[in-house]
């Protein structure tokens, strides 16, 4: 083999061998990527889970009505939230109830869901109010114990 065999054979084996890394590179970038994205998305079903859970065993008011203010301020209290992710309660304006908005801004993940007193099972045929049970009030806490850290 000449000399100028060799430094070309050289010269293709080097720019296949670099080729080769890129594509891995690539690959293992993607392969995070996704599992970021999945490990995201798991977070946010757990915390949208606990979220509703815990409105369902809120206590309504006597005119079987969500007030957003209030149970925003007890939910934020009662579940705190992860890192990176927001969650908030949103008056609707169309229709009795509230927006449960929950999102992770990094991935750009949101899961939204219209929360009504009636959906929530807080009101009957006669229209009062669903009294919060004793074990309502364990299940939370152990709610928020789960969800830490």
């Amino acid at each position: 083999m000449t000399l100028a065999e060799l430094l070309i054979a050289g010269a293709i084996a080097g720019s296949s061998c670099c080729a080769s890394v890129q594509v891995w590179g690539q690959a293992a970038q993607t392969a995070r990527s996704a599992s970021d994205l999945t490990d995201a998305s798991a977070l946010l079903e757990r915390h949208w889970l606990a979220s509703r859970r815990w409105l369902a065993a809120a206590p309504m008011t006597e005119i079987c009505a969500l007030e957003a203010e209030s149970l925003d301020e007890a939910l934020q209290q009662s579940l705190p939230l992860a890192a990176g992710l927001k969650r908030s309660l949103q008056a609707n304006d169309d229709n009795p109830g509230l927006w449960l908005v929950l999102e992770h801004p990094v991935s750009g993940l949101k899961r939204r869901q219209l929360m009504t007193a009636a959906g929530l099972g807080g009101c009957t045929d006669n229209a009062e109010p669903r009294k919060p049970e004793p074990s309502n009030a364990q299940h939370r806490s152990a709610l928020t114990l789960e969800l830490l850290p």
